[in-house]
């Protein structure tokens, strides 16, 4: 197990951490009418708390780290699944609370109706990229980031994020020790400027996914995808949102968990990422995620690759990139670096090889060296790669930003070859990326280029698919997947403790029915339970509407239009919590009224109502179903059939719920999941914490 001080660096944190973790616990029996049940009395202080904090000591990869990494930490994993209500635990958060006070930056809407749509390629051009300079004092780092600015100037602008006035400043100076003048910091032609708060670096995960229509004349016009991002990382998840109600441009948000890391496209159409994606939207089938990479980006083809195996994210651009539309990069190793992901970057490559472009080009896949992987700690390696590089193209020019490291030269001539070789013309930018190669990510998960196209609406602003209140749609649940699991496009699905899971079956083919376990399984003839109790395939059901293995066209919000802030009806409260609507009675506590402690409608109050007027007191016309809410948290319901859990553990297998693992909304890349499976939580880590922090802080 983990030595806790790989997770806590000083007392103030893990207090911070133990709080961030405890089990919401339903408070003791108020007087009727009394205190919301998800609002216990610290509430503001609780929401005052910042997200898993910026650039703290949560790494898990070594204790002099001092950045959170590309992927989810095992504590990240836990609070997500504790949200997630999975196992009947507490599925309410502070990081719940910022999402549900602002929804208007993460409830889910419908996918743009501009014909013509697509997702510009990397090589196309841009006019600017995001980058967070973040404040590290260490020399490597401002190296890094001093390395990238300098290498894109001039050529496409930097839109830099930075927390305050004085961040800004810091990173004027380190700008002046590069030769760089004010007028020119302050000349939008090399700079913009934008303030906003942060959790990590990894803008390649967080940041906007662009895309822009085809105008039969003049430029075309830019909109941006947001998918959903990391739970506890909320800041960062709000970038896309904010950048484009700065900018005035349309943001169209998927109910999808991805990270820009596992995303990739030729100026076509053809779209590929790992099927982390996949492993991380249990609740989606393969043809609903094609359908929603269509609607939503305009792919007019996707290709799911393998991920790697060992403990590697399982976002793509470790090891593939496009470099025009019939060229490209395939990471490669040799037998004696790694024969098991030698083998199955060789399928990547000749799965690319094989596949033509939706206009009908061939692509010439182009190997290029994987540099050698070493190990930082027993459970961890350093996943190097020389594809998380960054291209612009700009009105003076073409330039390539290519990770090295000068800790493993050993295949850095060849590999700058290969970046010759299919970027004729371009101006190659070797960077030493060893500072930031342990979090796995390097230059391309750093930062996040935006194509050239007019800052514009291109269509009304779209409305919300599921409901004004939800930030997720088809909730991560079994849905009809029993413990004994079904087949899917070669991944085992199955329901253990309330959570869905997977293994993928790739590396021990078939899925199938395994009559020594009954059960399904990998590794079997591919069949079907011979009883017809369990069928083969997999049908994932939507709590509410929507096609089979498709996402609603149309959802029934149980809340109506009552927000997450609540209104009054007489004298009972009204809100939405958790996407269901609950109640309070205020008859033994009145009266139903604004609380501006709370920031919402409550008991208890002298009947006012929101001052901003934003939130009206009467409740629009609205009858809910049932009864008034009996109090408590909301919680997953308990399984209730056989935990089928004897799955052989090899790696892929016993995946633990979707969601966990990768920075990178399927898992992976910037912003990691794990070859192909997340990370398995160590033994009883909530319970450590709690040790941890009964000797730190008093329970309140």
């Amino acid at each position: 197990m983990r030595s806790l001080s790989a997770v806590v660096c000083c007392g103030a944190l893990a207090a911070a951490l133990v709080s961030c973790v405890q089990k919401q616990e339903r408070p003791a029996p108020a007087a009727p009418g009394g205190e919301r049940r998800l609002l216990p009395p610290e509430l503001a202080q609780r929401r005052a708390m910042p997200a898993v904090p910026p650039d703290s000591v949560l790494t898990l990869i070594a204790p002099s780290s001092s950045y959170l990494p590309r992927w989810k930490t095992e504590l990240e994993q836990e609070l997500e699944r504790r949200a997630s209500g999975a196992g009947g635990l507490a599925a309410a958060d502070q990081y719940d609370d910022y999402r549900n006070l602002n929804i208007d930056k993460f409830s889910i809407t419908k996918p743009p109706t501009t014909a013509g749509i697509r997702p510009p390629a990397e090589y196309e051009p841009s006019q600017a990229y995001l980058l967070h300079w973040a404040s590290y004092s260490q020399t490597a780092w401002k190296a890094l980031f001093g390395s990238i600015v300098k290498g894109a100037w001039g050529v496409v602008p930097v839109l830099m994020i930075y927390k305050d006035a004085s961040h800004k400043a810091w990173i004027e100076g380190e700008l002046a020790s590069l030769g760089y003048s004010q007028s020119e910091m302050q000349d939008p032609k090399n700079i913009i400027w934008w303030e906003h708060a942060t959790n990590a670096i990894w803008a390649r995960d967080y940041g906007p996914v662009s895309i822009v229509d085809s105008p039969t004349s003049g430029s075309p016009t830019l909109s941006f995808v947001d998918f959903r991002y990391y739970h506890a990382r909320q800041h960062d998840d709000e970038i896309p949102a904010d950048l484009a109600k700065d900018w005035g441009v349309n943001d169209f948000r998927p109910d999808l968990d991805y990270e820009g890391g596992n995303f990739m496209s030729t100026s076509d159409g053809l779209c590929a990422a790992t099927k982390g994606v996949l492993y991380y939207n249990l609740q989606y089938s393969q043809s609903a995620v094609e359908q929603i990479f269509s609607d939503y980006l305009g792919c007019q083809a996707s290709l799911f690759t393998a991920t790697m195996k060992g403990g590697v994210i399982a976002h793509i651009d470790m090891y593939a990139k496009f470099a025009s539309d019939t060229e490209m990069l395939v990471g490669e190793y040799q037998a004696s670096q790694d024969a098991t992901n030698k083998a199955i970057l060789d399928g990547v490559a000749q799965l690319f090889a094989s596949t033509q472009t939706p206009s009908g080009k061939t692509m010439q896949v182009t190997r290029i060296p994987m540099p050698n992987h070493t190990g930082a700690l027993p459970t961890l390696n350093t996943w190097r790669t020389y594809t998380n590089s960054l291209s612009l193209v700009g009105p003076s020019g073409k330039v390539v930003l290519i990770p090295v490291y000068s800790d493993e030269t050993t295949y850095e001539t060849a590999a700058l070859a290969a970046y010759a070789k299919v970027y004729p013309g371009w101006t190659l930018v070797p960077i030493d990326s060893k500072v930031i190669i342990p979090g796995q990510g390097a230059i391309h998960c750093i930062t996040m280029q935006i194509p050239a196209g007019t800052k514009a609406k291109m269509e009304t602003d779209p409305l919300d698919l599921c409901g004004s209140t939800e930030f997720e749609c088809v909730k991560e649940v079994c849905g009809n997947v029993p413990a004994e699991g079904c087949c899917e496009e070669g991944i085992l699905k199955y329901c253990s403790k309330s959570s869905l899971k997977y293994i993928d079956c790739d590396s021990n083919p078939q899925c199938g029915w395994d009559s020594a376990k009954s059960l399904y399984n990998c590794g079997t003839a591919g069949s079907a339970d011979p009883a017809g109790a369990f069928p083969l395939s997999c049908a994932v059901v939507k709590d509410a509407g929507g096609p089979e293995g498709g996402y609603p066209d149309q959802w029934v919000d149980p809340c109506g239009d009552i927000p997450y802030q609540g209104c009054c009806e007489g004298e009972t409260v009204k809100f939405c919590q958790s996407g269901q609507l609950k109640t309070l009675d205020c008859s033994q506590n009145p009266s139903c009224g604004w609380s501006a402690s709370l920031g919402g409608y409550e008991c208890g109050t002298s009947g006012g109502t929101d001052p901003t007027g934003k939130f009206p007191r009467a409740c629009p016309g609205f009858a809910p179903d049932g009864g008034p809410d009996s109090g408590g948290a909301d919680t997953g319901v308990p399984d209730s059939r056989p935990l089928l859990d004897s799955r052989p553990a090899t790696d892929g297998a016993d995946g633990g719920t979707s969601g966990d693992g990768g920075d990178d909304g399927g898992g992976g890349g910037c912003g990691c999941s794990l070859a192909g499976k997340p990370r398995p939580l160590p033994a009883l880590p909530l319970l450590g914490l709690l040790l941890l922090g009964a000797a730190l802080i008093r329970r309140r």
